[in-house]
């Protein structure tokens, strides 16, 4: 149903920005991030012309899991992320902080995950994960049809690790954060 909406004289409405496309989804524990990543990762994503980043904390069931190590409570790491979220906050990207995985109390698959973020938020996709993380998730049978579907960001972790051979193999869908491929 359209209807009048009355303005003030003179008002034009706010022209949208339509060369910013893709969500970046940081997909993490947010265990080992520190204060200025969060805002350095936002300048990224405005250099890269996004439109919307999302930001994916872990429950620790699955942090525990995926056995990527020990973790604080959801809540905690939780609140922090939100503060950094605020502190980084820009002008021309959206920013959510999604808790679903938080209300369900419970370990979620990486699959189940990625599938609720895609049905909520628009394409194309662009998935931030540490090293560690995408090696694990070039391990699971959904890599395949995952990898088609998204292009993956990889935020280096601490210690030299050896690639997936799937991420070799798709070398031209993922880049790092910072600097060249190892």
């Amino acid at each position: 149903m359209r209807g009048n909406e009355r303005v003030p004289f003179g008002y034009e409405p706010e022209k949208e920005d339509h060369s910013a496309k893709g969500t970046l989804i940081v997909y993490d524990d947010f265990e080992s991030w520190e204060a200025g990543d969060a805002g350095h990762l936002v300048s990224w994503a405005i250099a890269k012309r996004m439109a919307r980043v999302v930001w994916y904390p872990l429950h620790e069931e699955t942090v525990r899991r995926m056995g990527t190590g020990p973790v604080r409570p959801y809540y905690r790491r939780l609140e922090e992320l939100q503060a950094w979220v605020e502190e980084a906050a820009a002008g021309n990207i959206r920013q959510t902080v999604e808790e679903w995985e938080g209300k369900r109390k419970k370990y979620t698959p990486m699959d189940t995950a990625l599938r609720f973020i895609a049905d909520k938020y628009p394409a194309p996709y662009f998935l931030c994960v540490s090293g560690k993380t995408a090696n694990l998730f070039a391990g699971y049978s959904s890599f395949d049809e995952w990898i088609r579907k998204i292009r993956l960001v990889i935020k280096p972790s601490q210690g030299s690790q050896s690639l997936h051979p799937k991420l070799r193999q798709s070398e031209h869908r993922w880049e790092l954060l910072d600097g060249p491929r190892p």
